[in-house]
């Protein structure tokens, strides 16, 4: 390349990267800002639908993201920018593209550049070596660290596979797309090139998966010298390097390929024994089927009195067996809820945390069945903190929390994942998940494993636990239910400052919120009708309920994980077992999800095991005929969450509630107090905190809720 030609390319460069600047850091946001105010462009304006009821700060957000997209794309014309430059000097003349040919090949022995089959095949070899080291370096962290992130996807030494065939794949097609302009103009030469831009790739998104907290431009720049170095070494013997290709290639397949199928067979032999290993069980014990409905609260269901019809599968199911009008759960959050329905401990007793697993300190309810010749199940959407991870797998036999599609392998890889949030986002204009298991297919996967499970075992009684995600931000369920209760082209944003969302937004959201109820209520129905006409119901005990709630404003935050009002306490509780609890009943004494344990070993052994603690539910349906009125005290703890704003309860502390005579007392680390009386104020609009009997029962509670987190060992 002559003086002439480096000036123009760096000028290129130069005013391309200006330009991307003033848009990203200028022009962009400000007339951003001018749109939500509803003067700027007409175009602009007409662009950004909505102004003035989406905060700015989300828009602004948006952009910042959209700017980094913007400066991928800006690297890319670059790159093609150099490889134009190349087209340029290799058609200038046949001297100028013997010199081009003469510095850019790769080839030194016997004057041959490499064809592009054999530059394929080096996309395929970069691919498959990043690939396997960023997924051994994924697993391997992951199961060494005492620390989890839960928005990173969990992939088990099984799937090693599937980060270097993606890798390899993606890069195999940036081949394809840089050999294009060789089809029409063949004297040109791009070999350098073509294998720079392969191994820069492949460096950058190995350096991304792996070099944590390191800044993007910098990886950027070690993938550009590592890719350099690469290119210098094909050069030098690229006839033995093609050989030494080849060969790696083949022996990294059979490698991967082995490795994936002994760690299959593994976990299918591992299942195998297990049900080998199986004690027969007591003639005549009911199956049990445990359904989550992740994040939905019982304020905003048919069945507990809601204005609109959210639920009326579940007001039908509900009629065959025993409603707990009030049943909360110990916290606000995934991990801790579903430990304690799978342990009956309390949330505060238990080792999870917001990057911490659930230990084997307490035997799980799994466990306990699977020791009387049950077979276990576990099927869960949630595929983060129900995820194998996090250790609620513990005593299931078979437990899936591993989406089985696409967008599951893609997420194996960095650039993988990248490459679907972008098509996600910008051409489909979805805020979901990168990774979203729906209900129908949860539901479809356990009728598959209770096929197979009768069909294996001869009828052997089984545990199964189904968790349903749908009801869970971003509230976006499938058509035709997305628009069920909201208002044509509504938008639904779940990531903008929760202080200045607009009531409208609000709104918006709670629409969505039941649409997104709805839908797992249908395929609630559809399940339960599979099951009845299968006759799997006869002698099943069915447990439905939900992990935690969901908070719209209510008291100043959103989502979950963030206080203890009862938005995020009240759950449904629903509770059949045909011919043997009573039908049509309605409880209205308060209950803990933690009881679930202790329910299921009374009804299955005749009496509560020593090893789950809490009070068996059927204690209250027998009472009830007795007209005995327990009341006990209902615990809730939730822990700090360090990026939480100070503006919610547990952004300033520790929050820990109890639950008594209908008093709700809630206590924050940094010595805030609160009391609601839940049955003249279930919303907990007023404290009576500040009133003569307020000060008394608060005084009171606080020494109940010490007295008990003591007495049950609190963290």
């Amino acid at each position: 390349m002559t003086r002439k030609q480096r000036l123009i390319a760096g000028s290129v460069a130069v005013v391309l990267i200006l330009f991307w600047a003033l848009i990203a850091f200028w022009i962009g946001p400000s007339e951003i800002a001018r749109a939500h105010r509803g003067d700027s462009l007409p175009f602009i304006n007409d662009a950004l639908a909505g102004r003035g009821t989406i905060p700015l700060e989300d828009y602004l957000a948006s952009w910042r993201r959209l700017s980094m997209e913007l400066g991928g794309l800006l690297f890319g014309l670059l790159m093609l920018g150099y490889g134009a430059l190349e087209l340029l000097a290799s058609s200038r003349g046949r001297r100028a593209r013997e010199r081009m040919a003469e510095r850019f090949r790769l080839a030194r022995d016997g004057g041959a550049s490499w064809p592009f089959a054999a530059a394929l095949l080096v996309a395929l070899w970069l691919g498959l070596i990043s690939g396997a080291i960023e997924a051994l370096h994924t697993v391997v962290t992951h199961r060494l660290s005492s620390t989890i992130e839960v928005d990173v996807l969990s992939h088990g030494f099984e799937d090693i596979w599937m980060a270097p065939l993606v890798t390899a794949v993606l890069l195999g097609l940036l081949a394809v797309l840089l050999h294009l302009p060789r089809l029409r103009w063949r004297r040109l030469v791009l070999d350098r090139f073509l294998i720079f831009s392969l191994a820069a790739v492949a460096f950058y998104g190995l350096g991304r998966s792996t070099l944590a907290g390191v800044h993007p431009v910098a990886v950027l720049l070690l993938a550009a010298g590592a890719a350099s170095q690469v290119v210098r070494l094909l050069t030098g013997r690229p006839g033995l390097w093609r050989r030494i290709v080849g060969v790696s290639t083949l022996w990294l397949l059979a490698t991967l390929g082995g490795w994936t199928a002994a760690a299959y067979g593994t976990r299918w032999l591992s299942q195998n024994r297990q049900l080998a290993a199986l004690s027969a069980a007591t003639a005549g014990s009911p199956n049990i089927l445990l359904i989550v409905l992740d994040t939905v609260r019982a304020q905003s269901l048919g069945l507990y009195g809601y204005g609109r019809a959210t639920s009326p599968a579940l007001d039908s199911i509900a009629a065959s067996g025993i409603v707990f009008a009030r049943a909360m759960t110990p916290t606000s959050w995934t991990l801790p809820s579903h430990a304690s329905m799978f342990t009956g401990r309390w949330a505060h007793e238990l080792s999870t945390d917001w990057e911490s697993r659930f230990d084997d300190t307490y035997p799980t309810l799994a466990e306990w069945l699977a020791a009387r010749g049950y077979v276990t199940g576990g099927f869960a959407a949630n595929v983060g903190y129900c995820g194998p991870d996090f250790g609620l797998q513990r005593g299931f036999i078979h437990y899936d929390a591993r989406p089985n599609s696409i967008n599951f392998v893609l997420g194996s890889s960095w650039l993988g994942q990248q490459l679907t949030r972008i098509v996600k986002r910008r051409l489909q204009g979805s805020h979901q998940d990168l990774v979203r298991v729906r209900a129908s297919e949860i539901s479809q996967e356990f009728l598959t494993w209770l096929d197979k499970v009768h069909n294996a075992e001869g009828g052997r009684p089984f545990f199964a636990f189904l968790n349903l995600y749908d009801a869970h931000a971003p509230y976006l369920p499938p058509e035709p239910w997305h628009q069920k209760f909201a208002r044509p082209g509504a938008r639904y944003w779940t990531g903008q400052p929760e202080e200045k969302r607009s009531a409208q937004t609000r709104q918006d959201l709670i629409d969505s919120y039941d649409n997104s109820i709805a839908y797992t209520d249908h395929e609630l129905g559809l399940l339960m009708q599979q099951l009845a006409r299968s006759g799997a119901l006869d002698n099943t005990i069915v447990i439905i309920t939900s992990d935690h709630g969901e908070e719209f404003a209510e008291h100043g935050v959103y989502q979950h994980g963030q206080s203890l009002y009862l938005p995020s306490l009240h759950v449904p509780l629903v509770l059949l077992w045909p011919g043997r609890v009573p039908a049509g009943l309605t409880l209205h004494e308060p209950v803990s999800v933690r009881s679930i344990p202790a329910t299921i070993t009374r009804l299955v052994a005749g009496e509560e095991d020593p090893v789950f603690p809490g009070l068996s539910l059927s204690h209250r349906w027998e009472a009830a005929s007795s007209h005995e009125q327990p009341s006990p005290a209902l615990l809730a703890l939730l822990s700090m969450r360090d990026h939480l704003p100070e503006s919610s309860p547990a952004g300033r502390g520790d929050v820990e509630s109890i639950l008594v005579d209908g008093l709700h007392y809630i206590r924050v680390d940094d010595g805030g107090e609160e009391l609601f009386d839940v049955i003249a104020d279930p919303w907990e609009t007023s404290d009576l905190g500040g009133t003569e009997r307020g000060s008394l029962e608060m005084r009171r509670l606080a020494e109940t809720l010490s007295a008990a987190t003591r007495a049950d060992g609190k963290r």
